[in-house]
């Protein structure tokens, strides 16, 4: 009698250890899957570009750095207002030099408002290319 009591109590110790075992083996796997998650997180993170100082970045300040990384010049005026920008932001739309935006400006001055901008074809100097350049850079308002 004490041999089947021994054989069962042997029995049970050896169907405790292997729900252990299995215990361990799934805890060891959901350590591996969590290391995984983390790690393809890592990778796929966006990288950001450190700022570089230099002496010169020094004397302009943060705000040069801020200018040259945050935006350019064309999105801070983006959309520019047709009817009413102002001969500095004529200038800034690509291929509008000093002499097409005051003829712009003459223009809306004896012309009146631009109702649409095929109105600047009217325009010594200005052709359906640069119609399309204005058009994607300003409004009328």
């Amino acid at each position: 009698m004490s041999e089947q009591r021994e054989s069962s109590d042997i029995k049970a110790k050896i169907k405790d250890s292997s729900d252990d075992k299995v215990l361990v083996i799934m805890l060891i796997l959901c350590f591996v899957l969590v290391i995984a998650v983390v790690s393809v997180n890592i990778i796929n993170a966006p990288r950001f570009e450190e700022p570089v100082f230099t002496p010169e970045t020094s004397e302009k300040g943060i705000s040069s750095y801020e200018n040259s990384y945050g935006s350019s010049d064309n999105e801070e005026i983006l959309p520019i207002k047709i009817n009413t920008a102002t001969f500095d932001e004529l200038q800034k739309i690509p291929g509008i030099g000093p002499v097409t935006a005051q003829k712009i400006i003459d223009f809306r001055e004896e012309q009146g408002t631009i109702v649409e901008f095929s109105d600047l074809l009217a325009i010594d100097g200005i052709g359906e290319k640069t119609v399309k350049t204005i058009a994607e850079y300003c409004i009328i308002n």
